[in-house]
């Protein structure tokens, strides 16, 4: 029945990264301020949806079962699953199982609270982003925010267009622009832009 307590002789240190942000959460009125000052960059991910959808899965792990399942292959990695549909299959059903999935997990999202605190703040800023969804971009709408969606055009029919960038301005919701990276210009003073790392499928 006593309580034993003893000093760890190897205490735990979180790795420099680790470091900084707990630095930073608990610095949230400096992360707050130097965000509207635009000195800071967010980068979002699909976990920013678990914020609306908390016991939602949407892991890689979830993806790659569920892409698995029609082709009765077994779970593996994302990549690895993607490899064997893209090999048996086609790129092209790869992208639609994948939208389909993705869309699913999304389709009846609202933006979170997250989205909609960066939609308030009036400076324009650079967001990188690694989720498929558009619920930044609708919050931007909803409250008249300017931006601009860009990504690289990855895998295409036309070689000469592969390593391009796509461009498409909140105010011409129907025209992409097709340019080389060393012609983009976009003025980041009137103009928040959203960098797609990994594409999108609209």
């Amino acid at each position: 029945g006593e309580l034993v307590l003893a000093r760890n002789p190897f205490p735990r240190t979180l790795p420099a990264p680790l470091q900084m942000i707990n630095k930073i959460k608990m610095d949230s009125a400096r992360l707050g301020r130097e965000l509207k000052e635009g000195k800071v960059i967010p980068f979002l991910g699909q976990g920013v949806l678990l914020d609306s959808h908390p016991h939602a899965n949407f892991g890689l792990e979830t993806l790659a079962a569920q892409l698995a399942q029609p082709f009765n292959l077994p779970t593996h990695s994302l990549n690895l699953v993607a490899q064997s549909i893209v090999m048996t299959q086609g790129r092209g059903m790869l992208y639609q199982l994948l939208k389909d999935q993705i869309y699913q997990s999304v389709i009846h999202s609202q933006p979170t609270s997250t989205h909609r605190f960066f939609a308030k703040i009036s400076r324009p800023l650079l967001f990188f982003s690694t989720a498929y969804d558009n619920l930044l971009e609708q919050a931007f709408n909803d409250v008249g925010k300017r931006y601009v969606v860009v990504t690289h055009l990855l895998h295409t029919d036309n070689h000469a267009d592969r390593g391009k960038v796509m461009v498409q301005y909140s105010d011409k919701p129907n025209q992409v622009d097709l340019l080389r990276s060393a012609d983009l210009v976009i003025d980041m003073e009137n103009w928040s832009v959203v960098y797609k790392i990994q594409g999108a499928f609209d």
